[in-house]
């Protein structure tokens, strides 16, 4: 009987353990989901925004 029961827990715990690394991993996704389109777009428009100051600057001094 002892070893059912502890072949049951350890797919119990395996089981538990993959929902909890899920679980982890989806709430991690919420968060970091936000921060990489923050970067990727502040940094797209970042970049837009300097090479168009660039081009004016270059006309005014050049």
């Amino acid at each position: 009987m002892n070893g059912i029961f502890e072949k049951i827990i350890v797919v119990g715990l395996l089981v538990l353990s993959v929902g909890v690394v899920f679980f982890c991993g989806a709430a991690l996704g919420w968060v970091v989901r936000p921060i990489v389109y923050f970067i990727t777009i502040g940094g797209g428009s970042l970049l837009v925004v300097i090479g168009i100051a660039g081009v004016f600057l270059a006309n005014e001094f050049f």
